[in-house]
């Protein structure tokens, strides 16, 4: 079955499967690696205590704290309960709350106290846990050694007032995110009074700031002192080594900065976060629950998107931080080794982002991002492979020259293998070198690798080994490119007019789509690396081809080689078959001699 049938304005250019999101230079260069840790993805719940606690039941999970052993606290908010999870065991249990809200239970244990909503912990050196009981207008301590549960600040009336006095004796109005500073000190976002409170170690409350809550000021006093500008809904808070205050502002909109000078000024506008952490070195890490991100801002200003593909769901594990999906991430916090622990709310799981050493590298399906090393497994537990003539992405530190670059074909229609002094080799053998950055290089498997059960890949960059990896290898590996593939950002499954699917522009009913992949393996005539496509026959996988669309088997009308694009991508252009269900959302899966792509959803009408 040639490939014989081109949509008008359907040759779409090299650099569309090429990934140039390198953040560009060494403040960005590392990369993490994506896994989730405790929740069940999409089954809120309150199960699990006493066993592992991925796979265990949390129920929109608000924010996160670690103490100084690694252990981590889970604000698990619609359980009205506050969870444990164990460094040493990874076994969930319940420290705080009985899972029905209240208020009761100070001075006997933490597990027989009643909690209204839970919106912020934080952990002191010693080990005691503060919770933003915010439904309860207080402040509770856990004690760490005896796990008796008090009130540290608050009335239960809801107020501003008491500064300069005892904080049991004054009122706060809507409590959430909690820092202590490494005097002790725990400051406490108060976003219904906009003020951010100080509780010095000895009890005593004082504003730290903003101004008694009076809606938004033309001029929220930037570059003045911190207690007389306007704060909006201050919701979380962090505090640096050199004590420097960060203010997440919901009602502004921004990440406001309290210098050890006490003025304060926006260090980052239009960001929606409701959670901060900041490192040893003054890095500020954020959730941005609106885009789905994680953010690190260095001390310079300079922003980087760590993880998150700005699409709101769950990818696969496994895969790097930035080709990962997450759903309104509301909470960050750091471990000891720099790993980024996510309270991914709206996914009920908490994610971790594990640091990248620099000598490894990610190696990762260029169409889904699916990774192939970190022990990822598609969705029948079986581990990926890569396969001859496949797109990979390869994720990394410092892999490549600070400045991107993207291959063009040569005067023979090659794709080169080397760019800008960028080598990139499966068991030695030279691979096409699509695109090179700092953090990521592009390649295309080469053909030659067939028979190869596994392969050592190294990236070479002016003729070193930056970094190396093993992957299995297969005759097959499919994967549809999606709109979360690098470098492939406006969809990647067309309608029978070459418009982008989506659910703004659903397939009509019994129409054809057109759907590109990678992975096919070798084709016939046998695969040339890096050769791009021209016509007018082009190459067929060697082994057959299927394709389910809403689990129904579709007719394929050709599948082949795409003009203009290199070999390992391949074009199928199916039938939906009329057993779909119209105005609905349906998977593609693409199978290439007996091996499955993950899942594509497209709508039809």
């Amino acid at each position: 079955m040639t490939s014989s049938r081109i949509i008008s304005g359907l040759i779409i250019s090299l650099t569309v499967f090429i990934g140039l999101t390198s953040l560009g230079g060494a403040a960005s260069a590392q990369q993490y690696i994506t896994s989730t840790v405790a929740g069940t993805v999409a089954t809120p719940g309150y199960l699990g205590d006493g066993s592992a606690a991925f796979g265990a039941e949390i129920s929109n999970p608000l924010c996160i704290a670690l103490d100084s052993k690694g252990n981590y606290y889970i604000a698990d908010s619609k359980n009205f309960v506050v969870r444990m999870v164990s460094a040493s065991t990874g076994v969930i249990s319940t420290v705080a709350g009985t899972g029905t809200e209240g208020y009761s239970g100070d001075g006997g244990p933490a597990t027989s106290a009643a909690l209204s909503t839970v919106e912020g912990l934080a952990v002191d050196s010693s080990g005691n846990l503060y919770i933003s009981d915010t439904g309860n207008a207080r402040i509770r301590v856990v004690n760490a050694a005896t796990g008796i549960i008090s009130t540290y600040a608050g009335t239960g009336a809801r107020g501003d007032t008491g500064d300069h006095g005892p904080a049991l004796s004054a009122e706060i109005f809507m409590p959430a995110g909690l820092a202590i500073d490494f005097a002790g000190n725990l400051y406490i976002a108060d976003y219904g009074n906009g003020t951010v409170r100080k509780v010095t170690s000895t009890g005593m409350i004082t504003t730290a700031a903003g101004v008694d809550f009076i809606g938004f000021a033309v001029f929220p006093g930037d570059d003045g002192p911190a207690g007389q500008a306007t704060l909006g809904l201050p919701y979380s808070v962090a505090v640096d080594e050199s004590g420097v205050l960060y203010i997440g502002d919901l009602g502004s909109s921004s990440i406001r900065k309290v210098g050890t000078n006490g003025h304060i000024s926006t260090l980052v506008p239009q960001v929606a976060t409701a959670g901060l952490a900041v490192d040893p070195s003054g890095n500020l890490y954020y959730g941005d629950y609106r885009a789905s991100t994680i953010v690190k801002t260095y001390p310079n200003g300079f922003q980087a998107t760590i993880a998150g593909n700005y699409v709101s769901g769950y990818a696969t594990d496994g895969a790097p931080g930035i080709a990962s999906e997450f759903n309104h991430p509301y909470s960050v916090a750091l471990d000891s080794s720099s790993n980024i622990y996510v309270a991914d709310y709206s996914n009920n799981a908490i994610r971790l982002l594990t640091l990248l050493p620099p000598a490894d590298i990610i190696i990762a399906s260029g169409a889904s991002n699916v990774a192939y090393t970190a022990g990822a497994k598609n969705i029948s537990n079986v581990p990926i492979a890569v396969a001859p003539g496949e797109i990979v992405t390869l994720f990394g530190a410092s892999i490549g020259p600070g400045t991107a670059a993207q291959a063009t074909p040569d005067a023979n229609g090659l794709i080169e293998k080397q760019l800008t002094g960028t080598t990139v080799t499966f068991n030695g053998l030279a691979a096409p070198v699509l695109s090179t950055s700092s953090t990521e290089v592009v390649a295309i498997v080469p053909y030659e690798l067939s028979g190869a059960t596994s392969a050592t890949v190294q990236v070479l960059y002016q003729n070193s080994v930056l970094a190396a990896g093993t992957v299995p290898v297969a005759a097959t590996a499919p994967q549809v490119f999606n709109p979360a593939s690098i470098g492939f950002t406006a969809g990647t499954v067309l309608n029978v007019d070459g418009s982008v699917n989506g659910p703004g522009n659903p397939a009509a009913e019994s129409s054809t789509i057109t759907i590109f992949v990678t992975g096919e393996g070798q084709t016939l005539p046998h695969g040339v690396d890096g050769l791009v496509a021209e016509g007018p026959t082009f190459p067929l996988p060697a082994v057959p081809v299927s394709v389910t669309i809403g689990g129904s088997t579709a007719a394929l009308s050709t599948y082949g080689g795409v003009l203009g694009q290199p070999a390992g991508v391949m074009q199928i252009i199916a039938t939906i078959p009329s057993s779909v269900t119209t105005s609905s959302t349906v998977p593609v899966v693409v199978t290439v001699g007996g091996a499955s792509s993950l899942p594509v959803n497209i709508a039809v009408q």
